[in-house]
């Protein structure tokens, strides 16, 4: 649970403070004639209810980069039914960080129905320190070719060689684990899920 509000709190108030969400805009061809909002738990979302219906959880995709809030797809699932829902999408997050952070939530919420759009398998969100102290995150890949595709700057490589030099194998493995335990422990709690994905991969591997 502490491993998941760290991940609540402080990944998205790093990210909300370091990224520019203008050049993301324009990376999405929109106008970035709207600003994002975010509740006191720095998601981008209404203030959360403790009667919700449904969780949502994924990472920029769920956030909702480049689009208006009204626009997301947890929002247009959400009015279509006329059931609350809260979205706790981060950018640049894991399956497994996805999954630690459902764990950690279901102790002080129960929904019907967990949707989540987990991103490729490939990725990870790791942290690292400046001489201050303060923590900042970057998103890396596992391998070094997926690393230069997804232009990981080279500081951060240097940074990610451990987890680079682990086989394929334990990646994918960490992935279906994920899966695996999002699907156990909501089918024990009577949560209805729902998991998707971006990434044409992931969503076979899955």
């Amino acid at each position: 649970v502490s491993q998941s509000r760290y991940i609540d709190d402080k990944c998205s108030a790093e990210y909300i403070k370091v990224s520019n969400l203008d050049l993301e805009n324009k990376k999405f061809g929109v106008s970035g004639d709207f600003i994002y909002q975010h509740n006191k738990y720095h998601f981008r979302d209404k203030d959360f209810v403790p009667n919700t219906n449904i969780l949502c959880f994924g990472c920029s995709v769920t956030y909702g980069i480049g689009v208006p809030i009204e626009h997301r797809w947890t929002d247009i699932v959400s009015n279509n039914l006329g059931l609350i829902s809260n979205n706790y999408g981060i950018p640049g997050l894991s399956t497994s960080q996805i999954t630690l952070m459902y764990l950690g939530l279901l102790k002080f919420v129960r929904p019907k129905y967990a949707v989540f759009l987990v991103p490729d398998h490939n990725r990870e969100l790791l942290s690292k320190f400046d001489s201050k102290g303060n923590i900042s995150y970057f998103q890396t890949w596992s391998n070094y070719d997926i690393c230069i595709e997804k232009e990981t700057r080279l500081e951060d490589f240097e940074i990610s060689k451990n987890y680079y030099s682990l086989p394929i194998s334990w990646h994918l493995d960490r992935f279906v684990n994920g899966i695996h335990t999002i699907c156990l422990i909501s089918e024990q709690l009577g949560i209805k899920t729902l998991i998707g994905s971006w990434s044409s991969t992931s969503l076979n591997i899955s």
